[in-house]
């Protein structure tokens, strides 16, 4: 979508050397530079930029490429992303409108505002009087204030988020698409109600999806203690990492990252 040639005058505007020390530290051997690796375990130098070439070469993890390669790799984001970094550093103006069109379609973009929307709202109903009994349950188990800000948990009510988002004017069909609302019999009701609610978030920070938890005595046997989102166009489970939009610099940082899958009592 973005044409070779204004590729190639992106990443001529910039010297990947600059891009690279933006991230980690580089030192000057003759004509070329070096760094510890960011992509094993290094301890000594073992990278090489040329700035003649530009270009990043490691001799003993095998990792090279272009500025972009190295964002890409770095970042963990996509070759458009990386591109529009680049752009912006080495001041070109890059029209992403015909890409914008095809990659991220109304539809798309619509559905981000719609979490976004829907995590806003469930964190107020947690603040106000009608989560005094979510709020307290947290605290029985340990949740601060502080923590409950950071990771912006929040609460479902009966069915206030549907008439919300109805009257911001979105679709029904693209309520019931984001997960977030249910249909019967012509009535537009909430997927989540009476449940504390966590946002999972993309490696860029937006809301893509809930993970919503009972959390009131006496519930009905049969109902899951646990509900998540169902996929959506910007939501795929097996693609996504919970807190990994909080946790990627301090991952990139230590170089390792431990996983784990805690259980609910």
């Amino acid at each position: 979508m973005i044409s070779e040639e204004k590729i190639i005058e992106i990443r001529k505007s910039v010297n990947i050397v600059d891009i690279i020390s933006l991230y980690i530290p580089v030192e000057q051997r003759g004509k070329n530079y070096f760094a510890v690796c960011p992509f094993h375990d290094d301890h000594n130098p073992s990278m090489s930029i040329s700035p003649e070439k530009q270009i990043y070469t490691c001799f003993v993890c095998g990792a090279h490429g272009n500025v972009f390669t190295f964002l890409m790799e770095y970042e963990n984001i996509s070759f458009k992303d990386a591109v529009k970094f680049v752009a912006d550093k080495g001041g070109i103006f890059l029209d992403t409108t015909e890409y914008s069109k095809k990659s991220n379609t109304n539809k798309t973009n619509s559905l981000y505002d719609i979490y976004d929307t829907a995590n806003k709202f469930y964190q107020n109903n947690l603040s106000c009087k009608d989560g005094l009994i979510a709020r307290e349950y947290l605290v029985n188990r340990g949740f601060s204030d502080q923590i409950i800000k950071e990771f912006e948990i929040g609460l479902s009510t009966s069915n206030k988020l549907s008439k919300l988002l109805s009257n911001k004017k979105y679709s029904d069909d693209l309520l019931i698409k984001s997960g977030l609302c249910n249909e019967k019999n012509g009535f537009l009701y909430d997927s989540f109600t009476d449940r504390i609610m966590f946002p999972i978030s993309d490696i860029e920070g937006r809301t893509v999806a809930f993970s919503g938890r009972t959390y009131k005595k006496g519930m009905d046997k049969t109902t899951s203690k646990y509900i998540n989102s169902k996929e959506s166009e910007i939501f795929k489970k097996g693609k996504t990492i919970y807190n990994y939009s909080r946790a990627k610099e301090e991952i990139r940082r230590k170089k390792h990252v431990i996983v784990v899958k805690v259980l609910w009592m």
